[in-house]
């Protein structure tokens, strides 16, 4: 928030991520929803994936198809977030702990 009172911040800050399908912490989203909506900000969603499994589980759909389309979009809050369903935190620490255990053996072979 203080940062904020930066005029270069406040202009620069049109967005805040607040559905994540993969954050290990469902109160992360809750807060940031909070915030979004306490500075009055625009809510964007991902899936912040890692894994290939996670892409597109969140998103942030707009009218447009370039850049300045969705900055447009963003400082209009003319966004939609597009949800399937969060992941729970097993299956995140377990789909990360296997996609590790999987690459060892290429990242043996690099090191190497």
């Amino acid at each position: 928030m203080r940062a904020l009172r930066n005029q270069e911040v406040a202009r620069l800050l049109i967005a805040i991520e607040t559905f994540n399908a993969t954050t290990i912490d469902r109160m992360s989203n809750h807060y940031a929803r909070m915030l979004a909506e306490r500075l009055n900000i625009t809510q964007t969603g991902s899936s912040d994936a890692h894994i290939v499994e996670a892409v597109g589980l969140g998103s942030t759909e707009f009218d447009g198809h370039t850049a300045q389309d969705l900055i447009r979009a963003l400082r209009k809050g003319n966004v939609h977030i597009r949800k399937q369903k969060e992941w729970n935190s097993v299956r995140i620490l377990g789909s990360w702990a296997a996609n590790y255990v999987g690459s060892a053996f290429t990242r043996l072979a690099n090191a190497v």
